[in-house]
């Protein structure tokens, strides 16, 4: 976690890498894994990593949004729809999910008015922010 948030992916690719030689089931190895393996360009590694990741309650909701936005990337929008509904459904108030599964629904060309005003954010920076006039 160190070094992936000091940005040295490689360094914590290695460090996950060498935490799951010694337990290869540990949560956040995989989690971290995955998340420096993203940035490295392995899409297969990351995914190996949150699979596993997703079997603990902590890493669950999380290890599912990052496995949707892989998908999401590949144009697998059926499969990344699964994985950000299944995190909504852990965490009733993942915005992230909502607003993630608003976009899919925009990529696949619904226009379903009740994902879009579930994702429909507070912050008055955020482009899914309710507006008034649509």
């Amino acid at each position: 976690m160190e070094r992936y948030r000091a940005m040295d992916y490689q360094g914590a690719w290695d460090l996950a890498r060498r935490g799951l030689s010694i337990d290869t089931y540990d949560p956040a190895s995989n989690y971290y894994y995955g998340l420096a393996s993203i940035r490295l360009g392995r899409t297969v590694d990351a995914m190996d990593g949150f699979e596993v990741a997703a079997s603990s309650p902590a890493f669950r909701a999380a290890a599912s949004i990052e496995l949707a936005r892989i998908y999401v990337r590949r144009g697998d929008l059926g499969k990344a729809s699964d994985y950000a509904d299944r995190s909504r459904q852990l965490k009733s108030d993942n915005l992230e999910a909502f607003q993630l599964l608003c976009v899919i629904t925009r990529l696949r060309g619904d226009r379903n008015p009740s994902v879009t005003q579930f994702a429909a954010s507070p912050d008055p920076l955020s482009h899914f922010r309710a507006s008034s006039g649509t």
